[in-house]
């Protein structure tokens, strides 16, 4: 029997996720600290844009914001009430302009998240086909969920997932074809980088294992000096069992000023054989005790592939 619709994936970025036909991806995502934007679309154009920011605080007045952005869109807006709204949203609305000779039709949704204290629009572009709208409005909106700001952060593009602790806000970001990186920081506990390195057989050709687990690909002041030798390493993921290595040391500033604020840094790696992918996670803190923070990190990776 044929399927009526194709199977649906997961993009999440930044506390929120919905799913999406497998052939839309971010076309351009722009990050400031507590708000960004996203472009998504596919290969031949950009289906729409989407908003999203923090909210001021627990008083805030959703309902107030979301009658300015009403007004704010055009006097001759109209209100559409027929569309399915996400659940994890107190205020939700689509609201559509009609065009004229000098501007194009629009059609907007706005969304306050009081879980995720997360304030959300979306501008669906006015050119793409009709059938298209349709499912986005009535199937990948309608998907949309949030994560709470207190619980960890689902990650989920261009076929790759992460999970990130709570607390941990997005620093850089490098989303290279083969190789993608997010860099995480939290001021009281310390630094997370995450990377998926693909194909890995193409990978372990250029370098070996036991030089990609010391391979820190940002750069920064702070010099790696290890503790003790790389040590062979196991991590269970999604009722499997992966091999790979993990390297404790000690990042420090350049002499004299090495005594200065060191950090203690654990660097792993493992060969996920199945996805034929290399699995990195550096972790740097102020304290050493981070080794089943590095697990659950890993054992998480690519959690929209399995759950």
């Amino acid at each position: 029997m044929k399927k009526k619709h194709p199977d649906y994936i997961w993009l999440a970025w930044a506390g929120w996720m919905m799913k999406v036909p497998p052939k839309w991806r971010p076309l351009k995502i722009e990050d400031k600290p507590g708000s960004g934007k996203m472009i998504l679309g596919d290969s031949s154009q950009a289906v729409a844009q989407i908003k999203w920011s923090r909210s001021a605080g627990r008083n805030f007045d959703a309902g107030r914001w979301l009658k300015q952005r009403i007004k704010a869109v055009a006097s001759n807006s109209t209100k559409v009430d027929n569309d399915p709204a996400p659940t994890d949203f107190e205020q939700a609305a689509w609201i559509s302009r009609a065009g004229s000779s000098k501007t194009s039709p629009k059609l907007v949704w706005y969304g306050y998240s009081p879980k995720a204290r997360l304030l959300m629009e979306v501008i669906l572009n006015s050119e793409i086909d009709e059938k298209i709208q349709k499912i986005f409005r009535f199937r990948v909106l309608p998907s949309l969920r949030v994560c709470d700001h207190s619980l960890a952060t689902k990650w989920a593009f261009f076929d790759v997932s992460f999970e990130s602790p709570a607390g941990f806000i997005l620093k850089t970001k490098r989303l290279n074809v083969g190789d993608m990186t997010l860099e995480l920081t939290n001021k009281k506990v310390g630094r997370l980088l995450v990377r998926q390195v693909y194909p890995a057989s193409l990978a372990l050709q250029r370098r070996k294992l036991e030089k990609w687990v010391r391979s820190f690909p940002n750069k920064e002041h702070r010099q790696f000096k290890p503790l003790n030798e790389t040590e062979k390493w196991k991590v269970e993921s999604f009722e499997r069992n992966i091999d790979g290595l993990i390297c404790r040391g000690q990042k420090k500033l350049p002499f004299p000023l090495g005594f200065c604020a060191p950090r203690f840094t654990i660097s792993a790696i493992s060969h996920d054989a199945q996805l034929d992918r290399l699995l990195i996670v550096e972790y740097d803190g102020k304290k050493p005790e981070a080794d089943s923070a590095v697990s659950d990190l890993m054992s998480r990776m690519n959690w929209a592939r399995f759950e």
